[in-house]
């Protein structure tokens, strides 16, 4: 549904909602540990939400659109930009130091 419509904060915010959702399961348990590690996942996804939403708020501002397919071009037109961009997406994805879903 979020890849039909194009944009690239629809998209960030359905995953949001979902990696959310695997937090309140968590919740569930209520043990002591399922309770600070859904502390500490709720604190990264802030931080990591707000990086993505300003990274395409940035992205929108240079080129106009949020499009999917506008996405590439980061990279030769700005390269440090891009790579903060990729880095903000492998912290949403689980990379090993993060603290992700």
């Amino acid at each position: 549904m979020c890849f039909r419509s194009g944009d690239v904060k629809i998209f960030i915010a359905y995953s949001s909602v979902a990696h959310m959702a695997i937090t309140v399961m968590a919740l569930v348990n209520l043990s002591g540990l399922s309770v600070f590690g859904v502390l500490l996942i709720s604190i990264a996804h802030g931080f990591r939400r707000a990086g993505l939403f300003n990274a395409v708020n940035q992205f929108y501002k240079i080129r106009g659109r949020r499009n999917f397919t506008l996405l590439p071009a980061i990279g030769s037109f700005a390269p440090m930009f891009s790579l903060g961009v990729l880095l903000l997406c492998l912290t949403n994805r689980s990379v090993p130091p993060s603290l992700s879903v």
